[in-house]
């Protein structure tokens, strides 16, 4: 629910970025189409806005070494 500056509240964020990752889950390979790279760059970039600094590079950290990338 938003509140009255019309920002979505601490728990919208976090039910969003659970849905973001859980829709990105298993996708790592999804990048090599346009259409799929474009959309995993969008859902990185609102990660990156919604997570902390340090949990989101442990994501990223772990979604490199699914995709065998160090």
């Amino acid at each position: 629910m938003k509140d009255h500056k019309g920002t979505l509240s601490a728990d919208e964020i976090y039910q969003s970025t659970e849905a973001v990752l859980k829709y990105l889950e298993g996708k790592e390979t999804v990048r090599k189409r346009a259409f799929g790279r474009e959309r995993w760059n969008q859902c990185m970039s609102f990660l990156s806005q919604t997570m902390p600094a340090e949990k989101f590079k442990e994501y990223c950290d772990r979604v490199n070494a699914a995709r065998g990338v160090s």
